[in-house]
């Protein structure tokens, strides 16, 4: 499929979810309807649910822009009965379940995630306030009606990762015993995230290794320092290497010299294989101690840039990369860390 081909469709989501439908409903959401989860008429079924196995509560990455309604009212809150915004979804609800759910109940919501076109911050507030309300009061009926006391994960990419960072921050001591780990990719932690509430549990540990249960797995990609999106990571505390699972600086090879190539998935508008800036070269990764991010060598940096958003992922950003180059290593932790005793 074409470079072309790719940003059209990308353009006739766009257009779609600006399209003028119905406004989203008031107040909270009912989380006890299994519309408002992925799958939820088969995965919330307690014929379905494996009590053998952990959970994995997943938070979706911003996949929807600003909208309109039948009124003309623009809206900064994607709207879970909006059939468009659950079509923009659907790609990465099916990404999350291939890396993090192999072995594991998928728990995921569809909330109304803050948008992209906010115009100044007070809206950008506003909405990730509503944003976060949905999340908490999601996981909460999650814990209440469907974990049952089973151990759990905690995912999310982007501004899903930052809703994990949210939840951490609030999460009780005897839920937190539970956590095997939370993955918080594409979102930055700061120091102030870190400080705990007196007679608490710390709940955002950073991870150090491969094995450690109730840590947090936090990483950013660039090919350069200069390409960091400072709203997602420029405060950053957190990173460990996915491929090497240290946070050392020593390279980790994420692609071998004459490696086999994999494919571009083709139903995403930007290129999500790895691919080297020299025919059979390397593509190593490694913890940038400073900036506490991953550098990506040896890439064939612009094919990974998507115009039209490249003011938020300027080109030598890999941010919508992520969950592709490290599937495999994310599906191999995960799967390493549930079956690791406490």
């Amino acid at each position: 499929m074409t470079t072309q081909r790719h940003i059209f469709l990308l353009l006739l989501l766009i257009f779609s979810c600006r399209a003028a439908i119905a406004a989203p409903p008031k107040g909270g959401l009912d989380w006890s309807d299994n519309t408002l989860w992925y799958e939820g008429d088969v995965r919330l079924s307690a014929t379905q649910i494996d009590g053998s196995q952990p959970d994995v509560f997943y938070i979706l990455p911003t996949c929807v822009f600003a909208w309109k309604d039948a009124e003309g009212v623009t809206h900064y809150n994607a709207d879970p009965r909006n059939a468009a915004h659950r079509k923009a979804w659907q790609l990465s609800a099916e990404l999350a379940d291939t890396i993090f759910a192999t072995q594991a109940n998928l728990f995921l919501p569809y909330y109304r995630q803050g948008t992209f076109g906010t115009p100044d911050k007070a809206t950008h507030d506003a909405a990730a306030s509503t944003a976060r309300t949905d999340v908490v009061e999601a996981f909460n009926y999650y814990l209440n009606h469907l974990n049952a006391g089973r151990p759990f994960i905690l995912a999310g990419f982007s501004q899903g990762a930052k809703m994990v960072v949210e939840l951490l921050k609030s999460m009780d001591d005897d839920t937190y015993r539970r956590l095997i780990a939370a993955y918080v990719v594409g979102y930055g932690i700061t120091a102030e995230d870190t400080v705990r509430g007196a007679n608490s549990l710390q709940h955002i540990r950073l991870a150090q290794d491969s094995t450690s249960r109730g840590v947090t797995v936090c990483f950013n990609s660039v090919t350069t320092t200069q390409a960091i999106n400072p709203s997602l990571c420029g405060k950053n505390i957190a990173c460990i290497n996915p491929v090497s699972w240290t946070t050392s600086p020593a390279p980790a090879t994420l692609l071998p010299a004459g490696g086999t190539l994999a494919q571009d998935d083709p139903r995403f508008p930007y290129g999500t294989a790895v691919v080297p800036s020299v025919q059979g070269g390397e593509v190593t990764v490694s913890v940038d101690q400073q900036h506490k991010v991953l550098v990506v060598k040896g890439l064939d940096t612009p094919r990974y840039c998507l115009p039209s958003l490249s003011s938020m992922f300027p080109e030598g950003n890999l941010h919508l990369q992520e969950l592709f180059f490290y599937a495999d290593h994310l599906r191999r932790n995960v799967l390493l860390r549930s079956s690791c005793k406490e």
